[in-house]
C-alpha cells in the first residue's frame, strides 16, 4: 500500500474517531444553575438582575415521592447588581454552588423605567451568547420587574411557567402580539419597521396583561392601552382582538359585547396623495346583551354593526395618531412599501416619512350569531 493511501486510510480512521466521541464540552445538568425567568431594573451601580430558578427537590416528579410544592415554595430567587448584564452576572455566579446556565430560560422581564432609558445592554448581551433562546419572551412591566417574579400564582408549579403559558395562549387566540426575543433583536435593524413588547401590571399573586410598550431602537417611547392594542394588532396583522362593548341603538345604558372570531385586513397604497387605506373586516357573535330590542331582527343587527363600525374606527384613529406622534411605526405599513413597491421605498426615508403620511382605517362588522337562549 503506498504512502498517500495509507495517508487517507490514516485520516478517515482520525475523523471517525472524533465524530464518536460524543459531546467533548458538554455540562451535566445537575452541575447547572437552570434560570427559568430573568428580570431587570435600574440600579444606582447601573443594573440590578433578578433570577428565578426552580428548586428540583421540590417539583413534582424530580424523585423521591409526596406530591411537591408550587408557586414561590418551589423556586429561589437571587438578585445581584453591576455596571451591565455581564458585570450583574458574574456578582451573581458568587452566590451559586453551580454554574448559571441560561440554556432554559423562556423569560425576561423588564422594568419600564430601564426600557424608557434603553435596553442596548441588554439586547447586546443576550443577543451574543448561544445558549440563549431566541424564542424566549421579553416583556416591559410597570414598576419594579423583580416583582414579577415575586408573583405568586397558584396555576403553575413554576410561577415563570404561569406567566409563559399565558403569553403563548393569548398569542395564540389573536389577541396579544407575539414578540419573541429574535423577533425583537432582528427589528432593531429593520428600516421598515420600529420593536414592540407586551406590557404587564404586577399584583401580589398574578400579572395582567396592560397593553404594547413601543420602542424607537432600543428604547421605550410611549404604550398602548389594551384597547388601542387590539387596534393595532387588527390594522398591523389582521388579527381579532377581544371583545367590544356597543351602546344599544335604542340609547341608554345597557349595553351589547361582541366578540370577534375572524379577521381579514387589506391594505392599500396610494402614492399621488401619499398614503394608505386599511380595510378591517371581523367576523363574529354577541356573547351578552341587555337591549330592549329583538336580536333576531335584521335591523337590529344592522344597527349594532354600525355602532361597533363607529366604535372600532375611533380607536383605530387615536392608535395611529398616537403612533405618528411618539415617531414609531409598529403597522407593518412601512414593510407593505418595501415589499411591493421598491421603486418608491428607495426614495424615501420611511421613518421621517411616517409620522405625516395619511393613514385611513375603515371597518366593515358583520354579526354572526346571537347566541343560544331558551325561551
Amino acid at each position: 500500500m503506498d504512502r498517500a493511501k495509507s495517508a487517507k486510510l490514516l485520516l478517515s480512521a482520525l475523523l471517525c474517531c472524533l465524530m464518536l466521541s460524543g459531546c467533548w464540552d458538554r455540562q451535566e445538568i445537575e452541575d447547572q444553575t437552570s434560570v427559568a425567568a430573568l428580570a431587570v431594573d435600574k440600579h444606582e451601580q447601573g443594573i440590578q438582575v433578578t433570577i428565578q430558578v426552580p428548586i428540583a427537590i421540590k417539583i413534582i416528579g424530580s424523585g423521591g415521592g409526596g406530591g411537591g410544592e408550587g408557586g414561590q415554595d418551589a423556586v429561589q430567587l437571587y438578585t445581584a447588581s453591576g455596571q451591565d448584564l455581564t458585570d450583574a452576572f458574574k456578582n451573581m455566579q458568587k452566590q451559586l454552588n453551580r454554574e448559571l446556565s441560561l440554556d432554559h430560560m423562556r423569560l425576561v422581564v423588564i422594568s419600564e423605567a430601564f426600557a424608557r432609558d434603553g435596553i442596548e445592554d441588554i439586547t447586546d448581551a443576550l443577543g451574543r451568547l448561544h445558549n440563549v433562546r431566541r424564542r424566549l419572551w421579553p416583556m416591559v412591566v410597570e414598576g419594579e420587574a423583580a416583582k414579577a417574579l415575586e408573583a405568586d400564582p397558584k396555576l403553575e408549579q413554576i410561577p415563570a411557567v404561569y406567566m409563559i403559558d399565558m403569553i403563548d395562549n393569548e398569542v395564540k387566540r389573536d389577541r396579544m402580539p407575539g414578540y419573541t426575543m429574535g423577533r425583537f433583536l432582528s427589528k432593531l435593524s429593520d428600516e421598515a419597521e420600529q420593536p414592540l413588547l407586551n406590557l404587564f401590571k404586577v399584583t401580589d399573586k398574578t400579572i395582567n396583561w396592560t397593553g404594547i410598550a413601543l420602542f424607537r431602537d432600543e428604547h421605550m417611547v410611549g404604550k398602548l392601552n389594551e384597547e388601542d392594542s387590539w387596534a393595532l394588532l387588527q390594522i398591523r396583522e389582521g388579527e381579532k382582538g377581544f371583545r367590544v362593548s356597543s351602546p344599544c341603538p335604542n340609547g341608554g345604558v345597557e349595553e351589547v359585547t361582541f366578540e370577534p372570531r375572524d379577521a381579514k385586513r387589506t391594505v392599500t397604497f396610494v402614492e399621488q396623495p401619499f398614503g394608505f387605506k386599511v380595510h378591517v373586516e371581523l367576523e363574529g357573535i354577541i356573547v351578552e346583551e341587555t337591549c330592549e330590542g329583538d336580536l333576531s331582527n335584521t335591523g337590529t343587527r344592522k344597527a349594532i354593526e354600525r355602532e361597533l363600525k363607529q366604535i372600532y374606527e375611533e380607536r383605530a384613529r387615536r392608535t395611529i395618531r398616537e403612533l405618528q406622534r411618539k415617531k414609531t411605526d409598529v403597522t407593518k405599513l412601512g414593510t407593505h412599501i418595501r415589499a411591493f413597491y421598491p421603486a418608491v421605498w428607495g426614495q424615501i426615508d420611511w421613518q421621517d416619512r411616517f409620522p405625516t403620511t395619511d393613514i385611513k382605517v375603515t371597518y366593515d362588522i358583520r354579526i354572526l350569531g346571537t347566541g343560544a337562549k331558551f325561551k
